[in-house]
């Protein structure tokens, strides 16, 4: 009976830690100087802009980003003051886009290919 409690409880551990070994929560600078900054939840697909000022253009290419297209919801906080190029280029999950007010301008092709 203990082999099989064990045998049962390793199982459930190996599972649980497999699950958790994948999540990661990415953070960096996202704007010049370091004024405005990202938090992204890997496992929940959720990216919060924050900071103060303009986010930087991004590059076309969302391998060269840091949440790549993986983004679920992205929330921009009041601050931001512009959303760049590029930032959730062909990012096909995105389902919710929480904008600040303070958001004045939005970047050329900052949505594209977002369904």
């Amino acid at each position: 009976m203990k082999k099989l409690l064990f045998l049962f409880v390793s199982i459930i551990l190996s599972f649980t830690s497999a699950k958790t070994a994948f999540a990661e929560i990415l953070t960096g600078e996202c704007g010049s100087g370091g004024s405005v900054t990202y938090l992204f939840d890997t496992e929940t697909g959720i990216l919060t802009i924050s900071g103060t000022g303009e986010m930087s253009n991004m590059n076309y290419s969302p391998r060269l980003r840091p949440w790549g297209t993986s983004v679920k919801k992205v929330i921009i906080e009041n601050g931001v003051v512009s959303i760049g190029q590029y930032t959730f280029n062909d990012c096909s999950d995105l389902t919710s886009v929480t904008i600040g007010n303070s958001v004045m301008t939005i970047g050329n092709y900052a949505f594209h290919m977002c369904i």
